[in-house]
């Protein structure tokens, strides 16, 4: 039987004496203060999975962006933070870099301003490695969002104003993909509810052969406009904002393809279905869309021609209660011709092996614990990488499954949370792990050879602190009457 967990945080007022040293535990000081402890590496991988890129504070203040090979550790600095300025040559604050497949170029995001939940709408400038020199993505008025170069690095796609353009980084021609943009009409980004119900901001994707885009567009007039009070600011502010309360019609959700080069739109012939909830490529030629209903018990996998829009239902997932969507399945294996996809079918959530036609091969993991997520795939090998609720439901552990069978194997060791990221080959990953005790450490793997670990950041200077002041949580089980056992846990 699935075991049943819920955590529980109970707080409760220490003495006086045992709370002095921890009156420096305010929350500026544990967001970024004296405990918010060092930032761990956000590996951004080159597409052969030798090494990937990341920011670095820089001793003269600034981020240095940094190289760290894979097979190595070695790290070198390929942009120090003195050449990362502006057309203005003011330096950049930069807050996020988005590599092409080869790292000879980068886009620097900065100057982000909120969109809902997260800073998504900001400014992209291009840097050339080899130069050093930064050029702006676009010189039209206006911030951009989601900028990611086509995967033969020559142009850069991104979202201004509710409409999709492509610039071409040789001559610096920029192109508008969409038109038909406004407050009503959205492409390539989303509306409320998607952000809400399936966290789709991003909402385009390149071709793998940098021909084409697939896109959502959002036709947001059937909902009704409900007014929000904005109170964060010096005067109250009303907004009205298109928000459908229960009941109310869902924007008009369409998905296509359009050509980079002529501007041509194949619209997706998607059937019947509230929510489209996830768009990827399966090829050059066709694209994958995961399809719900509003009350989002069902998926229906469709694979749909980019030429013609036609296409088939390749599989349907139900339940009873609530299906959830994972935007990064299907994963392709074997060249395409074969896919993960996961499930709870079973009663716990495991990852099934299928042909590209829909036909089940095999069931991947096992019955006992749930896979929380597909961390990585090493195509070569034969392997699946993914994180499990092992060996108890309060843990996240990196587990190793043979794609066509044979024994799992435990990759991680240090008990507590980890948090990985896998090389595009499978070869190496960043593995960041932390307990209810300790805060985040980070360390390179090489998943191939099983080699040894090479330290990214112990953050030692804030355990040490930690370890002064604080009291260990205490984890403990509160019995139900039909005798389930919930975990909890209680700090003093």
């Amino acid at each position: 039987m699935r075991p049943t967990f819920v955590l529980l945080a109970i707080v409760l007022a220490a003495p006086a004496a045992a709370q002095q040293p921890a009156a420096d535990l305010t929350v500026d000081a544990i967001t970024h203060g004296a405990f918010a402890g060092a930032p761990m590496p956000e590996p951004h991988w080159l597409a052969d999975g030798s090494a990937y890129l990341d920011l670095r504070a820089a001793p003269g203040g600034g981020d240095d962006i940094i190289r760290v090979t894979a097979a190595t550790g070695a790290t070198t600095v390929v942009a120090p933070a003195r050449v990362l300025a502006g057309s203005d040559g003011a330096p950049l604050h930069v807050e996020g870099i988005v590599p092409s497949a080869d790292g000879s170029k980068i886009l620097l995001f900065h100057n982000s301003v909120r969109v809902w939940r997260q800073n998504t709408r900001g400014v992209y400038d291009v840097l050339d490695v080899a130069s050093g020199r930064v050029t702006p993505l676009s010189t039209q008025p206006g911030l951009q969002m989601f900028a990611k170069f086509s995967p033969d690095g020559r142009r850069a796609a991104f979202v201004r104003d509710n409409n999709l353009f492509v610039t071409d980084l040789a001559t610096h021609e920029e192109r508008a993909l969409t038109t038909d943009g406004s407050d009503v009409i959205i492409n390539g980004t989303s509306d409320w509810v998607y952000e809400e119900e399936l966290a789709v901001r991003d909402a385009f994707r390149w071709s793998p052969d940098s021909k084409k885009i697939a896109f959502w567009r959002f036709d947001q007039s059937p909902i009704p406009i409900f007014p929000m009070l904005d109170e964060l600011s010096l005067q109250a502010r009303m907004i009205p904002e298109r928000y459908p309360r229960p009941g109310d019609p869902n924007s008009k959700v369409t998905m296509g393809v359009v050509d980079a080069d002529t501007r041509a739109t194949t619209w997706l012939h998607t059937g019947n279905g509230e929510y489209l909830a996830a768009l990827a490529w399966a090829g050059p030629d066709s694209v994958t869309v995961q399809r719900m209903p509003r009350v989002q018990n069902q998926i229906d996998l469709l694979m749909l021609s980019a030429a013609t829009g036609d296409g088939r239902t390749v599989l349907t997932e139900r339940d009873s209660a609530w299906v959830d969507v994972d935007e990064a399945t299907p994963r392709w294996v074997a060249n395409g011709t074969m896919f993960l996809w996961p499930s709870e079918r079973s009663g716990w959530r495991q990852y099934y092996l299928y042909r590209r036609d829909g036909t089940l091969i095999a069931r991947v993991t096992k019955d006992g614990v749930d896979v929380s997520s597909l961390a990585g795939v090493d195509d070569k090998h034969g392997y699946l990488y993914a994180l499990a609720a092992s060996p108890t439901p309060m843990q996240r552990q990196l587990f190793r499954y043979g794609l066509r069978g044979g024994n799992e194997m435990r990759v991680t060791t240090e008990p507590g949370t980890h948090t990985v990221s896998i090389s595009p080959d499978g070869a190496a990953m960043v593995d960041s792990y932390s307990t209810a005790q300790l805060p985040p450490a980070a360390s390179l793997v090489q998943l191939a050879v099983n080699g040894p670990r090479k330290v990214l950041e112990a953050n030692a200077k804030l355990r040490e602190r930690l370890a002064q002041i604080t009291r260990a949580p205490e984890f403990f089980h509160v019995p139900m009457p039909n005798g389930t056992l919930l975990n909890a846990l209680r700090i003093l």
